[in-house]
């Protein structure tokens, strides 16, 4: 059982650091040099976590605060960084020098050549001063975080009510509409609270996490025929958004989830 939790464990950083870089990708063609960038780092990280994970980071006695130092390390070896680069590309690859210099030299090629490409970010311009103050505007639309938090948990709230209604009139469709519409909003207001423990005062990890998991919902669920295919259905799609979150965060994202109506 534990080979099969670090083997999933595996996929899923994968997934993450291969998505985000994705991500990035299209961030840089739609002309968006800040989220671009930090997909790309954000895959870089998913880099080292991953490196950190086959090398025995499950067996530690408690993985996440094993991996809050490690961030804490990173961290400090940033604050060197000079934000005087010439062009985002080299802004980037001077943040991986940094990260690559918090370890040992022994794991310093095994992580640099595990870094994905960085061409995309070529004809990428440097981002606006206020850019990550506009994305904030735009995601608070005039409230202020506590009360953006409070309103999309209410929402989930909700919809789970609505939910309850639809299967008393057993229309199971409607219940996966309105439960699909809950867990947007858990989902939402769990990455506000990680962005603001976390010290992200820009809520780019918001941005990030949430296109990213937008990608898992571009085709519409088969609308069941049973119970148990609205349960099945919802336990899918809420991994897909804990994948998203995070593999440190996965525990507390399953939790946040309401609970799905039954009969």
């Amino acid at each position: 059982m534990a080979d099969e939790v670090v083997a999933a464990g595996h996929r899923e950083l994968l997934e993450l650091l291969e998505g985000y870089a994705s991500l990035s990708r299209d961030y840089a063609a739609a002309r968006e040099p800040r989220l671009a960038l930090l997909a790309m780092w954000t895959s870089d990280v998913h880099v080292l976590q991953l490196l950190l994970l086959e090398s025995g980071l499950d067996r530690a006695p408690d993985p996440s605060a094993q991996l809050a130092a490690v961030g804490e390390a990173v961290d400090l070896s940033l604050t060197t960084l000079s934000l005087d680069a010439p062009t985002p590309r080299r802004l980037l690859e001077q943040a991986r020098e940094a990260m690559v210099a918090t370890f040992d030299a022994s794991v310093h090629a095994m992580l640099a050549d595990r870094f994905l490409s960085l061409d995309h970010l070529d004809e990428v311009q440097t981002p606006s001063a206020d850019a990550a103050g506009r994305a904030v505007e735009h995601r608070l639309d005039g409230r202020t975080f506590e009360q953006l938090v409070a309103d999309l948990e209410a929402t989930a709230q909700d919809c789970v009510a609505v939910a309850w209604a639809m299967l008393a009139a057993d229309d199971l469709d409607g219940v996966l509409r309105q439960m699909h519409h809950a867990d947007l909003a858990t989902f939402e207001a769990f990455l506000l609270r990680a962005a603001s423990e976390s010290g992200d005062e820009t809520l780019a990890s918001v941005d990030l996490s949430w296109d990213l998991a937008a990608r898992a919902f571009t085709e519409r669920p088969t609308p069941p025929v049973s119970h148990a295919d609205v349960e099945a259905t919802v336990d899918a799609w809420r991994e897909r958004l804990v994948v998203s979150a995070g593999w440190a965060q996965a525990a507390r994202m399953r939790a946040s989830f309401l609970a799905v109506p039954v009969a």
